[in-house]
C-alpha cells in the first residue's frame, strides 16, 4: 500500500471514530499525502533540472508535514502509530535528499 493510501485510510478512520475531532487533522493528513504524491510525480517527470529541484523540495516539505500530522494524530490518541510507517516516511525523505544532492552535484559540475 502506498503511503498516500495509508494516510487516507488513517484519516477516514479518524473521521469515522472521532466525530468530535476539532483540529482538522483528517483533512491535513489527506492534503499532505496528496501533496507528497503530487510533487514526487512532478519532480520525477520534470524536464528542467531547476524545476525538478523545486518539486523535490516541495515533496520533502510535504513529507515532513505528513509525518508530523501522523505523529500528532497518534499523540492525540486518534490512531495507533505504526513505527514502520515512520521508517517509510524517513526513507522517502532520505531518497528525496539523495535526489537533491545529485541535483546540487550536477549543478556544481556545470560551473
Amino acid at each position: 500500500m502506498s503511503l498516500a493510501d495509508f494516510m487516507h485510510k488513517q484519516a477516514s478512520r479518524i473521521e469515522d471514530d472521532h466525530l468530535d475531532e476539532k483540529y482538522g487533522l483528517p483533512s491535513r493528513l489527506k492534503s499532505s499525502a496528496n501533496d507528497v504524491l503530487n510533487y514526487v510525480s512532478q519532480a520525477t517527470t520534470m524536464s528542467t533540472p531547476r524545476g525538478e529541484a523545486y518539486e523535490w523540495l516541495d515533496a520533502k516539505k510535504f513529507a515532513f508535514s505528513m509525518q508530523s500530522m501522523y505523529i500528532l494524530a497518534s499523540k492525540q490518541e486518534l490512531i495507533e502509530l505504526d513505527p514502520k510507517i515512520i521508517v517509510r516516511i524517513d526513507e522517502l525523505i532520505n531518497n528525496i535528499n539523495t535526489k537533491l544532492d545529485d541535483w546540487e552535484k550536477a549543478k556544481a559540475s556545470q560551473t
